[in-house]
């Protein structure tokens, strides 16, 4: 299967990065081929599809008032964006899309793309965010008990499998609702399984 991945940032900035590249590393050892569109930047890891990254913007600590006006306007909805992911979709034909972190530099202009819609490209949407200590300084924890894992672990077991058993029960129902990129993955999906038709 051909899968694109969409990412603002395209080196390991955060959490949403490590989860964006991780899962496109994933994918590909399991033999699907997979492109990224990303935002220029001189930290991006090396990538084959880097020619259609878009612009690097800054929103923060801004000191020329005519570019901060500029990547304003991009911020709400990029032509840039849109055009150059319409390219890349053109030349990758993707069967899948998966959206991370999209907000601000990339936006979801992107969506708007031809390609999308003329060739019904489902697309899928998850943003993680991992936030950093810091931003979790004020947190104060009043206690914990220790779950034993001989009973704990069996019970996690369970519900695990209890759960992914009612969710494979509810795509066969309604195989259009709530496939995710981990689906894709877990379920070993490929371009011609009906859930992604």
């Amino acid at each position: 299967m051909r899968i694109l991945l969409v990412n603002k940032f395209h080196y390991r900035k955060g959490g949403a990065e490590t989860y964006y590249l991780t899962v496109g590393s994933e994918l590909e050892r399991m033999g699907h081929e997979v492109a990224y569109f990303s935002m220029r930047h001189p930290d991006n890891l090396p990538c084959e599809w880097d020619k259609y990254f878009v612009t690097q913007r800054e929103y923060n600590n801004v000191k020329d008032p005519l570019k901060a006006a500029r990547d304003g306007m991009a911020l709400i909805y990029s032509p840039e964006a849109k055009r150059n992911f319409q390219a890349l979709c053109e030349e990758f034909r993707p069967d899948v899309v998966h959206l991370n972190n999209v907000h601000r530099q990339i936006t979801l202009s992107i969506l708007d793309a031809p390609y999308l819609r003329e060739s019904r490209v489902p697309v899928f949407y998850k943003q993680i965010m991992l936030k950093s200590e810091h931003a979790f300084k004020n947190i104060r924890f009043a206690g914990f008990e220790r779950a034993p894992l001989a009973l704990y672990g069996p019970l996690a077991g369970e519900r695990d499998e209890a759960a992914r058993e009612q969710y494979r029960q509810l795509l066969a129902e309604n195989p259009f609702e709530g496939i995710r990129i981990v689906d894709i993955i877990r379920e070993g999906m490929t371009g011609d399984d009906p859930r992604l038709q």
